[in-house]
């Protein structure tokens, strides 16, 4: 199951109910120092425990009862077997302030199927009419007719759950129904009767639908660890006699990774024996090389251990057996290492990772580094991490970042803007502000891709990931080059070696290309958005037709509601940007508005993960303006 949002309410600084969408791989938190996004990991966190909420964490001026926090998770297809459903279906976990949890699912689990009830009133009233059973039963049990009928009667009325009394009830008389079977031998369906009893209370003792799916599920929701700044921190050598007095929880989770802990190995060196020492090591390695083995499969790199009397260094291992420091190694490896044995010591599998600070104490590079590693790391489901570093941004910036920012004019409470791309103002100033920045001098250093606008940025990344069936692209995409140059002006040309730029194939795009090239970028890195024989395209032309016409009169539906739909009239295969904005100016007499759409086409994903947005005639293509996008910006040329 993926946890696609997580609702507050009355929780810290988020008085009024809010919500965090936090679908997708990773997940960054941005806004103001002491907006809240601390507290929104602490939310999250909460999410995986049965502990009650402090009361500091109630929000001023709200009772504790209204406290709440809300995860909804979207069940997988191996969730929905194990708890008999179909799908497609969400179930929400809802914790209150004392810590209770409670679960509901969408659409809501069928009820108990009670035919079988009908089945078993119908045989016993016909066999209480009968003259043979009316004659035994006035001989040996003449109150058990009275009783059957009360039964019958609180059953006709009963819901799909019955209480524990009645359950009880039930059982009583099956009960006695069954100890009469051999003196009612003689009265043919009096056997048939009973085993229908018999059957209906073990079909009512069962769990409910409901009951089943629950006690199901709550095992399967995702653990949620906190990897925090002590857990990442992993050195690349440790200093004995200053483990004697305390363990890094970075290393002790390594060593517990590898079989041993630090007593061992005080043990191993006060017995002033090396080939212990030796052995210890041995061992460790061996069972360090089982562990990451799987996770590196690939890669033929090994995690090892040295140890001496003096320290206890953490190594790395390639594939023709040379040995490095784990200080040598990039920031991503030495932070993967460590979210290994954070997660793998904390006996979770495929957990929500939260990180406070990502950036914290790693310079801009490092960042970057860590940024792709969580991307492309396979141990952890999800991860959510706060960040006010440009360095620090996921690689897709529309559907990746969230804004947490106070209320209006009121500087204690504070809401989440999930689709901040849509604020009045456009460019970066929405991103700008949540990192508390005010110019474009903090661009990313890392592979990039400049895209025209806003609603490009959102859409392309999903796309290029259905064309290529992957889930990273392994650059980001950047926004506004058609309307924001100059925020983009320090990136052209000298300092932009590691960015590509892709516009449409319309006549504005390749007035940008031309921009471009007179300013010195190489034509090798402006990609035109066009078919093979040089028809035009602009990005709107990759998504499947219907569910872009769809998306459209959604936005007609929401804004202009009377007003006639789009969707009946014949599209365009090419340009169909400007047949759309031509046709919502001609129904609403207003623009079209390209972000909204855009997020319109993302929230249909949203509602329905099997959805596909792209346009399968055009998935080839895409693919090949993919690859051409991966090789200009590998090519620095």
């Amino acid at each position: 199951m993926e946890l696609f949002s997580v609702t507050l309410a009355g929780f810290r600084r988020f008085s009024q109910k809010t919500m965090l969408r936090t679908n997708g791989k990773v997940l960054a938190l941005v806004g103001p120092n002491e907006a809240g996004k601390s507290s929104i990991l602490d939310a999250i966190a909460s999410l995986g425990n049965s502990d009650a909420l402090a009361l500091e964490d109630v929000a001023r001026g709200m009772d504790e009862e209204a406290v709440e926090i809300v995860g909804n998770f979207l069940l997988d297809e191996d969730d929905l077997e194990a708890a008999r459903l179909t799908g497609p279906r969400w179930m929400s976990v809802n914790k209150d302030r004392k810590g209770e949890q409670t679960y509901g699912f969408d659409p809501p689990v069928p009820e108990r199927d009670i035919r079988h009830r009908q089945t078993t009133i119908d045989a016993t009233l016909q066999l209480l009419e009968d003259a043979d059973f009316q004659t035994t039963v006035g001989e040996t049990a003449d109150d058990l007719p009275d009783k059957l009928r009360k039964a019958i009667a609180k059953l006709s009325g009963a819901g799909p759950n019955l209480s524990k009394a009645m359950l009880a009830e039930l059982r009583e008389t099956s009960g006695e129904l069954i100890s009469y079977r051999d003196e009612f031998e003689q009265v043919a369906s009096t056997v048939a009767v009973t085993d229908l009893w018999t059957e209906l209370v073990t079909l009512e003792e069962a769990s409910s639908p409901e009951r089943h799916a629950i006690d199901t599920l709550w095992r399967r929701v995702p653990d949620i660890l906190l990897f925090d700044e002590e857990a990442r921190e992993l050195a690349s050598s440790y200093s004995v006699g200053a483990l004697r007095g305390a363990v890094p929880r970075a290393l002790a989770s390594l060593l517990e990774l590898a079989g041993m802990n630090t007593g061992q190995l005080i043990d191993a060196i006060d017995s002033g024996s090396s080939a212990r020492l030796t052995t210890l090591e041995h061992r460790a390695n061996v069972a360090l090389k089982g562990s990451f083995g799987e996770a590196w499969r690939q890669s033929g790199i090994r995690v090892a251990l040295r140890l001496s009397a003096a320290s206890v260094d953490v190594q790395i291992r390639n594939e023709n057996a040379d040995f490095t420091s784990l200080a040598e190694r990039s920031d991503g490896l030495r932070q993967f290492v460590a979210l290994f044995a954070f997660v793998s010591t904390n006996r979770s599998e495929r957990p929500i990772l939260l990180i406070d600070e990502a950036e914290q104490r790693l310079h801009y590079d490092a960042q970057a580094d860590l940024v792709q590693m969580l991307t492309n790391q396979r141990v952890a489901s999800k991860v959510i991490y706060t960040t006010h570093s440009a360095g620090c941004l996921p690689e897709d910036l529309g559907h990746g970042v969230r804004l947490v920012h106070p209320q209006g004019a009121d500087a204690t409470t504070s809401v989440i803007t999930n689709k901040f791309w849509a604020i009045q103002g456009g460019g970066f100033s929405p991103l700008l502000f949540g990192l508390g920045a005010t110019t474009m001098a903090f661009f990313p250093t890392r592979h990039a891709l400049c895209v025209e606008g806003p609603a490009d940025m959102l859409l392309l990344p999903q796309l290029i990931r259905e064309a290529l069936g992957t889930q990273t692209l392994g650059y980001q995409i950047v926004p506004n080059l058609s309307s924001a140059a100059r925020e983009l002006a320090p990136l052209v040309p000298a300092e932009a070696s590691a960015i590509a730029f892709l516009v449409d194939g319309d006549p504005g795009g390749r007035k940008i290309k031309a921009a471009l090239l007179r300013s010195g970028v190489p034509d090798t890195r402006v990609i035109v958005l066009e078919t093979p024989d040089g028809q035009g395209l602009e990005l709107e032309d990759l998504v499947e037709p219907t569910i872009l016409l769809r998306a459209v009169d959604a936005l007609i539906d929401r804004h202009h509601p009377g007003s006639a739909k789009l969707g009946a009239e014949a599209m365009p295969g090419a340009m169909r940007m400007e047949w759309l904005e031509a046709g919502y100016q001609r129904v609403t007499s207003q623009k079209l508005p390209k972000v909204e759409l855009a997020y319109e086409l993302l929230d249909m994903l949203d509602s329905d993960p099997a959805l596909r947005l792209l346009d399968p005639g055009r998935a080839a293509l895409l693919a090949d303006i993919a690859a051409g996008v991966t090789q200009a910006i590998r090519n620095r040329s």
